[in-house]
């Protein structure tokens, strides 16, 4: 082991000495600093290519986003169909013809003038416009339905002012289902005004990333497509409440969770004993005076109500219990 060891540490002195001999400060320095020199950058170099980056401005959905849209949309699609067809009366076949992600440019080169009725659309928890269309034959297909015929659709895109208010009844029809799907996640959808094709592209900017849901549509013998184009803020708030929602929350320990219930009893809650409210003239309580008695226009045989935070839970009187006033309770209120 000796002669190895002494040959090992002859081998590292050679390399030590060598190293000292053969690298001088200068050439250490240019080894670090050398790369940076010859691209004409220090260490304290500007570069002129930073530029801001938007954390929100993801260009592509994830494969758990895509789902999580799809569920949400093909719910939307069943239920839409389902009124829709007993609206009109008649058969009526919707569901998700894709789902993309892309700038507010892309998607107006996708339908040509005259081909589609626009509206715009505003959801409740934000207040960006959103944009919502409709195949201008599908549109006449309803129409034609509403107003008692089979459906046919017309070759006219000229809309009179009854086609208008017509077309702006369906546009709202669709808001209040897509509301009803959507409630639940903080989105509830208000039809606006109707957007001319000329103003479309003044809706949102043009490099805007925007979220299109597009959905194939059948009313009778006519096929078309509802499309609905959600700007960032609106397509940002509702992935995070899909986020937020399908993903499970975690869940607290048991003994916290008990805790938890037990301060929640103690929550003081607004109890009160009345009668139920009347109608009566102005003029009966204009010139009132203490000791006046007046009438409420309530039968003798109705009871007082316990009412708990405003909700009716029993009929009730007027009692005592020591020092204190207190409610003898009757029978309880059925619920509705």
């Amino acid at each position: 082991m000796a002669p190895l060891l002494h040959l090992h540490k002859r081998l590292f002195n050679k390399g030590r000495a060598s190293m000292a001999k053969d690298l001088t400060q200068a050439e250490i320095d240019a080894m670090f600093g050398g790369g940076a020199a010859a691209d004409g950058a220090g260490p304290h170099a500007v570069h002129n290519d930073v530029h801001d980056y938007s954390f929100t401005a993801q260009r592509t959905l994830t494969s758990e986003q895509t789902q999580e849209i799809g569920d949400l949309s093909e719910r939307f699609a069943r239920s839409f169909a389902s009124s829709l067809s007993a609206w009109l009366k008649a058969d009526v076949t919707v569901r998700l013809g894709a789902v993309e992600r892309a700038p507010y440019a892309d998607f107006l080169e996708l339908t040509p003038e005259g081909t589609a009725y626009y509206a715009s659309i505003q959801f409740e928890a934000v207040s960006a416009m959103s944009l919502l269309q409709l195949d201008m034959q599908l549109g006449y297909c309803i129409l034609d339905l509403l107003l008692g015929g089979s459906g046919k659709p017309s070759l006219n895109t000229d809309l009179t002012h009854v086609d208008e208010q017509l077309f702006q009844a369906v546009m709202s029809f669709i808001c209040d289902e897509l509301s009803t799907s959507w409630r639940q996640f903080g989105l509830s959808a208000e039809c606006r005004d109707r957007i001319l094709y000329s103003q479309i592209n003044r809706l949102m900017p043009s490099d805007e990333l925007v979220l299109c849901m597009t959905f194939e549509m059948r009313v009778g013998a006519t096929q078309g497509n509802l499309m609905l184009t959600l700007p960032a803020a609106v397509s940002s708030f509702l992935l995070r409440q899909l986020g937020g929602t399908w993903k499970g929350r975690r869940e607290h320990p048991a003994a916290i969770r008990d805790r938890l219930v037990y301060l929640s009893k103690k929550i003081p809650c607004q109890l009160s004993l009345q009668l139920p409210s009347s109608r009566i003239a102005y003029t009966t309580i204009a010139d009132v005076v203490p000791g006046q008695v007046i009438e409420l226009n309530i039968r003798e045989t109705i009871s007082p109500q316990l009412l708990l935070s405003g909700r009716s839970l029993f009929e009730a009187s007027a009692a005592s219990q020591g020092s204190c006033r207190a409610a003898l309770l009757r029978q309880r209120i059925p619920e509705g």
